[in-house]
């Protein structure tokens, strides 16, 4: 499988101050050559403390309103002694808040943490093949599918890779690229399903590659307990991706 350079995942390490030493050094280097990257970190900048700005904003006015309700509540209760429940509502308030503050933080910190590792690691698979069934009808489709996902043109191969699955349901390889494609498509659900498909399987060439696609499209999807399960599977082997899927894992494991 190619590697490539994949900025994004430095980007995101750049804005949330995570680069330090030849990292950092290479990285401004990179964007003084590159004015396209410089751009892109400009207005991903620029986009985030827009996003943190209006939380901020959002949060004040809850604790302003929160405050406002309890001041009313306690003015009516003016001139006689303060019962235990405006007590109680005032506290409720407070921790309403915080429960929202921490929920905030949570919440970005978590989705930024699967999201970096799936940007970081996330490639297209290329090592293509043909495999035929022995029915003419079938590869014919299948061929026009391989040639449609080599282009770039997900949209159409997994269209096509699913019409060689209602000829052929037991076509493993079929299902695999029409997993990797929908996930091309940003359309994680149904690539999950794909995916865990040609792994319970198990008798085929793909089941691999397709535990280290589950295992991203689950980090995708924001549900880090499935994710360790693929990665966890591929990392007590000495297959391609072992090396790889033990870092995800300890990255994982880093961010609770």
């Amino acid at each position: 499988m190619k590697k490539k350079l994949n900025y994004q995942a430095f980007i995101d390490k750049f804005l949330n101050g995570e680069m330090e030493g030849e990292e950092l050094q290479w990285f401004r280097g990179e964007m003084e050559v590159n004015p396209r990257l410089s751009e892109e970190v400009r207005l991903q900048q620029e986009v985030s403390e827009a996003i943190v700005d209006e939380d901020v904003m959002e949060l004040r006015d809850q604790m302003s309103r929160l405050f406002d309700s309890d001041r009313r509540t306690i003015k009516e209760e003016s001139g006689k002694r303060v019962s235990p429940t405006v007590v109680k509502l005032a506290a409720a308030s407070m921790i309403a808040v915080l429960m929202a503050i921490a929920s905030l933080f949570h919440f970005y910190g978590h989705n930024d943490a699967t999201e970096d590792l799936f940007s970081m690691h996330y490639e297209t698979y290329d090592g293509v093949m043909n495999v035929r069934s022995g029915d003419a009808h079938v590869d014919e489709i299948m061929t026009g599918a391989i040639m449609k996902y080599e282009n770039g043109k997900f949209e159409e191969a997994a269209s096509m890779f699913e019409d060689v699955l209602k000829a052929d349901p037991g076509n493993v390889a079929s299902r695999f690229y029409a997993g990797i494609s929908h996930m091309e498509t940003e359309r994680y659900q149904k690539a999950s399903g794909m995916l865990t498909e040609v792994i319970d399987h198990n008798d085929n060439l793909f089941v691999e590659n397709a535990r280290w696609y589950l295992g991203l499209c689950y980090l995708k999807m924001e549900n880090p307990e499935k994710a360790r399960e693929q990665f966890g599977s591929l990392a007590e082997g000495e297959g391609f991706y072992s090396d790889e899927a033990a870092k995800i894992l300890d990255r994982l494991r880093e961010n609770g």
